[in-house]
């Protein structure tokens, strides 16, 4: 190394020091990690604890001697792997993935590395940062899982598993054998450990217990899910649990992890997004109106060379405007507080509406809109600001990704239970490995076959697939490169118990061809409408809310299905294969929930459960339903009443 470039290079790391809090707040705090600060030359500028234990450097052999590239394999830094996470960082600011490092003796270690752009207190960009974890303890027990035989490989995870805390239990709940970790985390002693069973570690949600989680396990092979750990003598906590039984096993394994860290992490992200972004709005709003007063010459005569840079301001003032919009709306989607406001809808108005909003930019682009949606389609009930913010978006892409002269179609059809919608165009397409990732977060497709430059947030699509989801229905995207792109997505008709019932004969018709039973649970809220009308539609809303929280959480396959009527203050929970005797303990478990949920309305109100079950109470949807109807009302023409 020259001595002008060795020089340049300690005046970065002096920068670095001096003009940054990256030691104090990364370095000196986090030395279980290997972390190394590096220049965009790949110049080492600093180097923790964590990483000399790791890869084997003192920090005198590598600060301002070393290029970050020598801890990864030549292989990786010859084919352009390096260089291309290097433009991904550049691109969003920050990148996550798994892969081999390199040590000084020349072994390689499997590693997850999270890469993030360093700045200087101006906001200046000056480097980045590496953080990497040592990964080959957690793999070597993923690889001894697969080779050793069941009985030796329980006993030897559950004791030195690190990170998760590990459980051998019965099909009845009973603690067999645990780990150190889950010992040190609930407080208990080995022998205070296997006298306890595991709904005394683990609350599984509102009217479920172990058993339902061990009846899935027995017909599913696996289940997965979110509970609260109960600690001795401290705070419950969350916890995320996969239970599992290998082949041949009666036992089951119950890996519990304890994600306390990760809910204050996420929150805490949640509440920086939606702070910054409203203290952004204020002062954006204030820009905007002064640029474009002067632009309107209230103020005074404007020259050109002045109009000229005001719209360039403008231009990029709006773009922070969408960006503030779309954390906004991110920060109130992962909160839960995105509010729908639901009506009645008709296709070709909300399609007229969102063809007007994309005409100027598409004119401007030489792009035709073209409306396809006739007039005599069915209403659909959903949000409509919400609806035609989908569509805006979907329709701004595709005007933006279609050369001059092609065409943007707005199209819908129906397709019981659903309204199907569609924007098609006739642009450059996206390539099949790119159009998997296109609804991930912060997500952008590649823009150079259309030569347009990368101007959104990569927040788009991601919020589009939430409004979509959040209404019930679905959205994919369909694309050949150089021959357009297909949006698909799909919102309920607003005849909704008509919807319902269609979608119940075609599971019923399922269970005829596969000779297999069939039955539905009925929640019904006697008075429901006097008590919304006493106490308040949002007040019915939350009562309807906390039904539905809890019979989503009694859902114990991907298969059962639970459909809302909020109008007349009923749900209606289906059951493939399941018979008189399996709803039956379903509804006995739904019913002391019921009860909870009016202890926590005052005793106004209390749910009703009935039951029926294909073929014994029915053959049909609406014979079904009535049945079920019925046995909440004679228990004993039909079940149990609870």
């Amino acid at each position: 190394m020259e001595w002008t470039q060795q020089g340049l290079v300690q005046d970065r790391i002096r920068y670095l020091r001096d003009e940054t809090d990256f030691l104090v707040t990364v370095f000196e705090t986090l030395s279980e990690y290997a972390i190394v600060a590096a220049d965009f030359d790949g110049n080492v500028l600093a180097y923790n604890e964590g990483a000399r234990a790791l890869y084997g450097y003192n920090q005198d052999e590598v600060i301002g001697r070393f290029k970050v590239e020598n801890l990864f394999p030549p292989a990786f830094v010859r084919s352009g792997g390096l260089q291309t996470r290097v433009r991904e960082l550049l691109d969003v600011g920050q990148v996550t993935f798994d892969g081999d490092k390199v040590r000084k003796d020349g072994t390689t270690f499997p590693a997850h590395v999270h890469m993030v752009l360093t700045h200087d207190r101006g906001g200046n960009v000056v480097g980045f940062v590496e953080v990497v974890q040592d990964l080959t303890e957690r793999m070597r027990a993923e690889a001894a899982a697969k080779r050793a035989s069941a009985q030796g490989l329980l006993a030897h995870l559950v004791e030195n598993a690190r990170y998760d805390m590990i459980f051998v239990a019965s099909p009845e709940g009973r603690v067999l054998e645990c780990n150190a970790v889950a010992r040190d985390t609930f407080h208990h002693p080995r022998r205070e450990m296997l006298a306890l069973g595991m709904g005394d570690l683990l609350a599984f949600g509102a009217g479920s217990q172990w058993r339902d989680v061990a009846y899935f396990v027995a017909s599913e092979g696996h289940w997965r899910g979110t509970v609260t750990g109960r600690r001795k003598g401290e705070a419950d906590f969350p916890a995320e649990v996969t239970v599992s039984r290998p082949p041949g096993e009666e036992h089951m394994i119950c890996v519990v992890r304890d994600v306390s860290r990760e809910k204050e992490i996420d929150r805490m992200k949640s509440e920086f997004i939606a702070i910054a972004s409203h203290e952004l709005r204020s002062p954006l709003t204030s820009i905007k109106n002064a640029v474009d007063i002067i632009l309107s010459t209230q103020a005074g005569p404007v020259s050109e060379n002045q109009e000229r840079f005001l719209r360039m301001a403008e231009r990029n003032i709006d773009r922070v405007g969408r960006l503030v919009g779309d954390l906004l709306d991110l920060s109130k989607i992962e909160a839960g507080q995105i509010h729908l406001v639901l009506a009645d809808l008709e296709a070709h108005a909300v399609s007229e509406r969102v063809a007007a909003t994309l005409k100027p930019l598409a004119d401007k682009k030489g792009v035709a809109i073209r409306v396809e949606v006739p007039a005599d389609l069915p209403r659909f009930r959903a949000d409509a600001a919400r609806t035609e913010q989908v569509l805006i978006n979907l329709g701004d892409n595709a005007v933006k990704f279609t050369p001059a002269g092609g065409t943007v179609a707005l199209r819908a059809e129906r397709a019981d239970p659903f309204l199907a919608w569609s924007v098609a165009d006739t642009g450059v397409g996206v390539p099949p490995d790119q159009a998997a990732h296109l609804f991930e977060r912060f997500y952008q497709a590649e823009a150079t076959l259309s030569g347009e430059p990368r101007t959104g947030t990569g927040l788009g699509l991601s919020i589009c697939k939430d409004i979509v989801e959040s209404h019930g229905g679905t959205i994919a995207v369909e694309s050949v490169p150089g021959h357009g792109t297909t949006f698909r997505f799909t919102l309920p008709l607003a005849d909704r118990e008509t919807a319902f019932v269609q979608r119940l004969e075609s599971r019923l018709a399922a269970a005829r061809r596969l000779h297999l039973p069939l039955s539905v649970l009925l929640v019904r809220i006697p008075g429901f409408d006097r008590f919304r009308a006493e106490q308040g539609a949002e007040a019915g809303e939350a009562l309807m809310g906390a039904v539905e929280e809890i019979m989503t959480r009694l859902r114990m396959r991907q298969a059962d299905a639970l459909d809302l009527c909020p109008e007349r203050g009923e749900l209606v929970l289906t059951l493939p294969d399941t018979g008189p005797e399996g709803v039956e303990t379903v509804r006995a478990r739904v019913g002391l929930a019921m009860r909870e949920v009016g202890e926590a309305f005052g005793g106004a109100v209390v749910p009703a459960v009935g039951a029926a079950t294909f073929p014994e109470n029915g053959t049909g949807a609406a014979a079904l339903l009535a049945a079920a109807g019925r046995s909440i009302a004679a228990p004993e023409a039909g079940a149990k009443e609870v």
